[in-house]
């Protein structure tokens, strides 16, 4: 694990595509279906069905790269629970820097969040970020998302799939 920024409480760190899948508590099933769907990752979006996420269903974003616009994304998917973890629904919306804070928050994707979703692309690298999300979640509880690589053409990445999740550390 390599930290590549810390903004207030959020925490983005990142990884090798190789990583030991128990390294990523709580997401370890997830990890072993994106490494299923490619011999060699990242897979592409198309790889995947409905059916292979059971049980993230709720869980999963899906971001898609805007040609020439290395800071903006389009939101093909915002799962569900991930409405309900920061009380809006971004699927269909376009990310951009002029649309978006520049320090992170709790219930919303800063800047920080889409240059970490660029540098996981252009790296291809796993990323992870963390938070202390909501009190009344109880102490120590965390939002935690995966940010996994997908390349269309098996060459250049051009989405990213989130999967969140409130975990103990």
């Amino acid at each position: 694990m390599t930290t590549w920024k810390t903004d207030g409480d959020w925490h983005y760190d990142y990884f090798s595509p190789a990583e030991a899948e128990e390294t990523f508590s709580g997401f370890t099933s997830l990890v072993r279906l994106w490494r299923s769907k490619s011999k060699s990752p990242p897979p592409s979006w198309s790889d995947f069905e409905f059916l292979d996420f059971r049980d993230w269903w709720g869980w999963i974003s899906v971001y898609d790269a805007v040609d020439g616009q290395p800071l903006n994304f389009d939101v093909r998917l915002w799962g569900t629970e991930v409405v309900e973890v920061t009380g809006h629904e971004l699927t269909g919306q376009r990310l951009s820097p002029e649309n978006l804070p520049d320090r992170s928050d709790p219930t919303g994707v800063s800047l920080n969040h889409i240059k970490f979703a660029r540098f996981i692309l252009d790296e291809g690298f796993m990323g992870v970020t963390s938070e202390p999300y909501r009190e009344a979640w109880g102490p120590g509880k965390l939002y935690t998302e995966i940010l996994l690589p997908l390349s269309s053409d098996g060459k250049n990445n051009d989405k990213i799939l989130f999967a969140g999740r409130i975990i103990e550390p």
